[in-house]
């Protein structure tokens, strides 16, 4: 998201970089150093433990490239490796209940979500017709995205559209697997957690769920979305 002309000049002309450098570049020395030294590396077997590490799968592998020389080139030419598939299934694994648990935010820092990317690609346009347009509140909101500190529990009667939506998800998915049990064989809902994109390692996304079936037409899988409009709360949902 952010230029990485501060440390090549010769690229001033490029788009911005997507793979910010965190703590090499905003950091004091000292700063640094005590925040790597605390982090784990993503490829060990600890990381296995959802105790293992206080930081996101994205910002362990950053500093990993940040202690190296040769950072952005680094970056540049090994950032669509940066995940092994083991990573990606295991950050989808342990975020499976999505905003109920605190590796759900945790491990999307530093990946544009499906939530921010209308306004990535809006920022990246205007950066395109104005090099010094400010995006550092959407870069910091990427970087540093909001983690809660204790864990959150849904009003018996949400007033927030929101908090709206996620209460009646539960209903909109009893009342979806009541119609398309009659017209799919052997239904199945698979629920996902936090899924980073296997071809562009900064993109990540929540879907509600993925539908499977057996049917001998050959369905493929389909993503599932709830939504539950609060403007539209009073109307059957027929």
């Amino acid at each position: 998201m952010i230029s990485s002309t501060k440390d090549n000049p010769d690229n001033s002309d490029k788009a911005p970089a997507i793979l910010n450098l965190l703590e090499k570049m905003y950091l004091s020395e000292e700063e640094f150093y005590e925040s790597t030294t605390k982090s784990a590396t993503i490829g060990d077997s600890s990381v296995k433990s959802e105790a293992s590490s206080v930081d996101g799968v994205m910002k362990e592998k950053l500093m990993q490239f940040s202690c190296r020389n040769d950072v952005v080139a680094t970056l540049e030419n090994e950032a669509k490796e940066m995940f092994t598939p083991e990573e990606i299934r295991h950050v989808d694994a342990i975020t499976v209940e999505q905003w109920k648990c605190p590796e759900w935010f945790m491990h999307k820092a530093g990946i544009i979500s499906t939530s921010k990317a209308k306004r990535v690609n809006d920022a990246q346009a205007g950066l395109k017709v104005c090099k010094d347009k400010d995006v550092s509140k959407l870069v910091g909101e990427i970087v540093d995205p909001y983690f809660p500190t204790c864990h959150r529990s849904l009003p018996d009667d949400p007033q927030d559209p929101r908090d709206w939506g996620m209460k009646h998800e539960k209903t909109a998915r009893r009342d979806f697997l009541k119609v398309q049990e009659k017209q799919h064989h052997k239904l199945e809902i698979e629920s996902r957690g936090f899924t980073i994109s296997s071809k562009e390692l900064y993109l990540g996304a929540s879907v509600d769920n993925i539908r499977h079936c057996c049917c001998e037409k050959g369905c493929p899988s389909a993503v599932v979305e709830y939504k539950c409009p609060w403007s539209k709360r009073y109307l059957d949902p027929k």
